[in-house]
């Protein structure tokens, strides 16, 4: 399934970069990321040949937008202004199941990405002076490049919800200009010499191992400094009004008005029509197993009884106690890295597993399994200094 949503589609959350803006819905996990259908697109396509040269793919898997849809404020937009384009039949299972928007949820989870990334990306931009200071210059850098890496990820997953598969700076900066014209315009890629600005800053991480005569002049040094405090600014300044708006709006009109974003909006905001050209699912063909996020009476605010209701949630959707519960002590470091690990190679195992046995595992039971994977990941890296992990990368070669 295809769905136009953007400048073409008439909707108020436009892209500062114009174009097509695109969302792929899969009924399993994509094969490929938005940024590498662009790729392809480019190289079948020439930018030059095409009357509309810009074009953004986001990519995702249907049962995972169907459970974030309503805590998810870039997912939520494309479901109240998004025109299908394409549909081979996966309307049916349920696309964008509510039309509630639980703002204080994404508030939180906005918040969670924000000051994990953008914390981690200002302490390693401070650590790059302290050990330039010391004449550590393969750890300054190694940190160089990661508070890019951070910084640009803050600003992706506060307004996406979610990250790209690839560390490459480059494209993760691609995505996420598409929400800040401060951004955009400051670090353009079209710029030749942005653009190997950021090419520069990724390779910086592995120069230091891959050459034994790595040098870094001071002029460089002050140079990726300077751009990257730069970074630091407008991102701190976009991610923080994007905060505010998703904490303190509290009606549909105030969600659908998008006035703080760092972008340009051609037509005036308007509240979204009653009627939404996307079909409603077919309760007899929906699976059972698609749930909306539940939420807590924590989250509810307590202005209205009318703002209460649109927040509730059935009883039979609150999530239930585990029967049993493990607790165990470990190292956050160590166990962040070891966890790092099992992310990265627990899928590749289950189709191991159901390739030579034939089986197939439960798409709900291996999304539990994952989102278990994630929240243990997450409790630890919380509790890790990833400067320890920085130090234990370096050492390891």
């Amino acid at each position: 399934m295809a769905v136009l949503y953007g400048h073409y589609a008439g909707g108020a959350m436009q892209s500062k970069m114009g174009g097509y803006e695109l969302l792929l819905v899969t009924p399993n996990d994509p094969e490929s990321d938005g940024w590498r259908l662009e790729e392809y697109l480019e190289a079948e396509y020439p930018v030059e040949a095409r009357a509309e040269p810009m074009i953004h793919i986001e990519t995702v898997n249907i049962h995972y937008l169907n459970n974030i849809n309503t805590t998810n404020w870039f997912f939520w937009n494309i479901r109240m202004e998004g025109t299908i384009v394409y549909d081979c039949g996966n309307a049916v299972h349920g696309f964008f199941k509510s039309v509630v928007f639980k703002h204080l949820l994404a508030y939180r989870a906005a918040r969670r990405s924000y000051d994990y990334f953008f914390t981690n990306g200002c302490r390693m931009l401070d650590d790059a002076e302290r050990m330039w200071a010391e004449k550590k210059r393969p750890q300054v850098a190694f940190m160089l490049s990661y508070a890019a890496l951070f910084l640009l990820r803050a600003e992706e997953t506060v307004f996406f919800g979610y990250s790209i598969r690839t560390g490459n700076i480059q494209k993760i900066f691609r995505r996420a200009r598409h929400f800040s014209k401060a951004l955009a315009e400051e670090f353009e890629s079209t710029d030749r010499s942005d653009a190997e600005f950021l090419d520069k800053l990724h390779n910086l991480r592995h120069a230091p191992r891959n050459h034994e005569d790595f040098k870094l002049s001071e002029s460089r040094y002050r140079f990726y400094l300077e751009r990257l405090r730069k970074m630091q600014a407008i991102v701190r300044d976009s991610c923080q009004r994007h905060l505010s708006y998703l904490e303190h709006s509290n009606t549909k009109k105030q969600w659908m008005d998008l006035s703080h974003l760092d972008v340009e909006s051609s037509e005036p905001i308007q509240e979204c029509p009653d009627s939404i050209p996307i079909p409603e699912p077919d309760p007899a063909t929906t699976p059972d197993s698609i749930l909306a996020p539940a939420t807590t009476p924590d989250s509810i605010p307590a202005s209205t009884s009318a703002e209460a209701e649109i927040h509730a949630v059935p009883e039979d959707a609150q999530k239930k106690e585990p029967a049993h519960r493990i607790t165990v002590e470990v190292d956050p470091t160590i166990a962040v890295i070891a966890l790092g690990l099992a992310k990265g190679s627990l899928p590749s195992l289950i189709e191991q597993l159901e390739a030579r046995s034939g089986l197939r595992m439960d798409s709900l039971r291996r999304k539990q399994m994952i989102d278990t994977l994630d929240t243990i990941y997450d409790r630890c890296i919380e509790k890790a200094d990833l400067r320890e992990v920085v130090d234990m990368y370096l050492k390891t070669e």
